[in-house]
């Protein structure tokens, strides 16, 4: 493809905004699709913490900076200060992509997009009709959630400290999808028996997952055969999880199919293309 050109006065700016965002791989993505795709475009990240959205989206408009990315902690505090948002990122309650069309700042959310796109192309899996068992109810959860509900998914199991926050994303998908669901604490106890129903596994929380005393919620288990256990994170690259599930037969999968999967359709807002999410895919893993 054609070389994307220098930066000059044409550049147009891009940008990844949240704390932390040192650790981020998305600048990485970025840059090289541009230069894949011949893009005269620039993609940095900058520390903005929750008390600064509202700032650090005028000066979006402002420096004219043509989108940015939102992470933790501003994909929900944002949306006040938006000037629209697409259905997806409203039925998510949270927004990771904001395009500055001219001034006007249009949210959406392309986690949905991104976990879906991992799912199908990395791990292959398919819904059997089994319970799909999340652990967590926040953000990323209901991202989550509402990609497998769109897949045809109707059947969920959500274990969550706060059992009522469960109840509020199952409500929800209910309402929109007709999807069928328990709410179940995290312990031990209930985990072991939800295992033994699911298809599919995905642990949500930026940790492990720990019971309220702090112990981790597995142990000795016997794994339903076919197993697909994903874990969101992707540093490190095969959490302790993971690697308790795949010794006990699961297939595991970590979270860097789903930021692809993700900074690709951001890609597509931005610059109208859709670079391959293959290459990138290839980049994250050798990264």
């Amino acid at each position: 493809m054609q070389a994307a050109a220098s930066i000059d006065g044409k550049t147009k700016v891009y940008a990844l905004l949240g704390s932390p965002v040192s650790h981020s791989l998305s600048p990485l993505l970025h840059n090289t699709a541009y230069r894949e795709m011949g893009f005269n475009g620039v993609y940095t990240a900058f520390r903005v913490e929750e008390g600064a959205v509202k700032e650090a989206l005028e000066a979006v408009k402002a420096l004219d900076i043509k989108g940015v990315n939102l992470t933790h902690p501003l994909k929900e505090s944002s949306l006040p200060y938006l000037d629209g948002v697409e259905d997806s990122a409203r039925q998510v309650g949270a927004v990771n992509t904001v395009l500055n069309r001219e001034g006007k700042l249009q949210g959406y959310n392309t986690d949905v997009y991104g976990f879906a796109w991992s799912l199908q192309n990395e791990a292959g899996w398919q819904d059997t009709g089994s319970p799909v068992l999340l652990v967590g109810a926040g953000g990323a959860c209901r991202a989550v959630a509402i990609s497998l509900a769109q897949a045809g998914v109707r059947q969920m199991a959500v274990l969550n400290r706060t059992r009522e926050r469960a109840r509020v994303l199952l409500s929800s998908l209910n309402r929109e999808f007709g999807v069928e669901g328990e709410v179940y604490p995290l312990e031990k106890d209930a985990f072991a028996s939800c295992l033994r129903e699911a298809s599919l596994v995905v642990n949500t929380l930026p940790m492990d997952p720990f019971n309220s005393q702090g112990e981790p919620l597995y142990g000795e288990a016997e794994l339903p055969g076919g197993l697909v256990v994903y874990d969101l994170r992707y540093s490190p690259w095969i959490p302790f999880f993971l690697r308790w599930a795949g010794e006990n037969g699961a297939r595991v999968f970590n979270g860097a199919g789903m930021l692809v999967g993700q900074a690709c359709r951001a890609m597509e807002i931005f610059t109208g293309t859709h670079p391959s999410e293959e290459l990138l895919y290839r980049m994250v893993k050798n990264s």
